[in-house]
């Protein structure tokens, strides 16, 4: 066995209602006045003001800032940095999806670091952990609220730009499916492929080892199992709660084993056409996999099964070939688009995003070795 390591600097709580918990978090962690980081969606749910009660009943203060998009922008964290320093805030909440965790990590890295933001991009650059930040997903797709990466859009440079650090990582999460019942479908569809792409390319990564490999699988056939249960109603606690525990089960696995070619260029196309990172995951996925076959063939044989697939008398490169099936199978039963042009995407930004994708360095654990022409070739195919 190879040497590995293993972190998970967060805390998770999980239980219906914990949520309410937000306030005696937050004062415990010594914070007096938190800035509460989420979406304009969250705000018109109510879900928003529930937590800003929770806060207020335990005596801590709570600024609110609503203006979270999808993929930030570097001028939506400086935004809301602005807001955390003139309310005078000690510490974070952060309610809502990847991108509004992901807003609250990186208003925490300006709030304990000196800017610019720029300079943190990579692996390991953030000197100073960021303030107490208490997070509280409300959908089950990019586990942000237990890795230890942030992602932020830079427009000028068409840019999807990486911060990664577990000095940055949410001192506890709190897993509340019934914060999950607002979700749209659609999106509970594209954030939940997001969690099986996670798992995915942690499970069959070079960087991956025994503890992410069963947090991976397991996740796996959680996704394939639940999904389209929680799908069709996000108001089902039990399939909310289950995509819930897949989703940390697959973050936690690929921030420690690392992630491959769908992650690499997933992000150029959040950058080039802001595309939803979940669609973008889900539709470059299959065609990967395809590519993966012969890098990691028993590991995709395995991710069959975890997905529902017999492979009783089959080869093993028969049984590995059928993963990628069970996986566009998913995608048309969730009704998700299955390709990029599809989603606006157009082939005069391939070259750009695939010199993107290698300048992520994302790539360097894919199971199957990758350079610019391998890239370039799996945009077209997924076209």
């Amino acid at each position: 066995m190879k040497p590995f390591s293993f972190q998970l600097p967060t805390r998770v709580e999980f239980g219906p209602g914990c949520a309410r918990r937000v306030g005696e978090e937050a004062r415990g962690a010594g914070v007096t006045k938190a800035l509460l980081v989420t979406d304009r969606g969250i705000v018109q749910a109510g879900l928003a003001a529930e937590v800003q009660e929770a806060l207020r009943s335990a005596g801590v203060g709570v600024a609110l800032y609503d203006g979270v998009q999808t993929n930030p922008t570097l001028a939506v964290v400086e935004e809301a940095f602005a807001l955390y320093r003139a309310e005078g805030c000690d510490g974070l909440v952060a309610v809502g999806g990847g991108s509004s965790i992901d807003t609250a990590k990186l208003v925490g890295v300006l709030a304990t670091n000196p800017p610019p933001l720029t300079q943190y991009e990579g692996a390991n650059k953030i000197v100073h952990p960021i303030p107490p930040l208490v997070a509280i997903p409300t959908a089950a797709g990019t586990g942000a609220e237990v890795t230890f990466s942030a992602l932020f859009n830079d427009p000028e440079r068409n840019y999807k730009a990486s911060v990664r650090s577990p000095k940055q990582a949410a001192r506890v999460a709190l897993l509340d499916p019934h914060m999950l019942s607002t979700i749209p479908p659609h999106v509970a569809a594209a954030t939940g492929l997001d969690t099986l792409t996670h798992a995915l390319e942690g499970y069959v990564s070079t960087g991956a080892s025994p503890m992410s490999d069963l947090l991976g699988l397991e996740a796996i056939r959680l996704t394939a199992q639940w999904l389209p249960q929680f799908v069709a109603n996000p108001r089902n606690t039990e399939a909310a709660s289950h995509m819930q525990v897949a989703c940390v089960y697959a973050a936690v696995c690929c921030s420690n084993a690392r992630l491959g070619n769908v992650h690499a260029m997933a992000h150029p196309l959040g950058g080039h056409f802001n595309l939803h990172h979940g669609v973008a995951c889900a539709i470059l996925l299959p065609h990967v996999m395809d590519f993966n076959l012969i890098g990691a063939p028993e590991k995709f044989a395995a991710v069959a099964q975890a997905m529902g697939r017999d492979v009783r008398g089959l080869s093993l490169w028969e049984a590995a070939g059928e993963a990628p099936k069970a996986v566009r199978d998913l995608m048309r039963v969730l009704g998700m688009p299955m390709t990029l042009r599809e989603v606006g995407v157009t082939a005069d930004r391939i070259p750009a995003m695939a010199r993107d994708a290698v300048a992520s360095g994302i790539h360097t654990t894919n199971p199957r070795a990758t350079d610019l022409d391998t890239l370039v070739n799996l945009y077209k195919a997924a076209m």
